[in-house]
């Protein structure tokens, strides 16, 4: 129909806010845990998009996923304090380091 439509366009009636969910969806960083993490470190084994400088991901902040592999992480979040350019997150402490295959996003 061709409501239906009109909705993919619009959100709550305004047109604009179809672009803006656009652009923040498109901040979001995808990321999956490499080995050799700890509460405080996250190795990355990918990201998207890659980490390219150092401090890159500063002073966002880290999720992970609802369904993400360690239990004890899912929907937990920290601060990244600070990130290399080749996808280390430093980061407030976690209950639980993650392990390889977590996953989350970074906001």
């Amino acid at each position: 129909s061709n409501r239906g439509l009109s909705d993919l366009r619009a959100i709550n009636g305004n047109a604009d806010s179809t672009v803006i969910l656009d652009r923040s969806a498109r901040t979001i960083v995808r990321f999956t845990v490499g080995s050799a993490s700890t509460t405080t470190s996250i190795v990355t084994s990918s990201m998207d998009p890659a980490a390219a400088v150092t401090d890159q991901f500063k002073n966002r902040v880290v999720i992970f996923d609802k369904d993400t592999t360690t239990a004890n992480l899912r929907g937990q979040s920290a601060d990244i304090t600070a990130s290399t350019s080749g996808g280390v997150l430093t980061c407030s402490a976690l209950t639980t380091a993650p392990v390889s295959g977590d996953t989350g996003v970074i906001l």
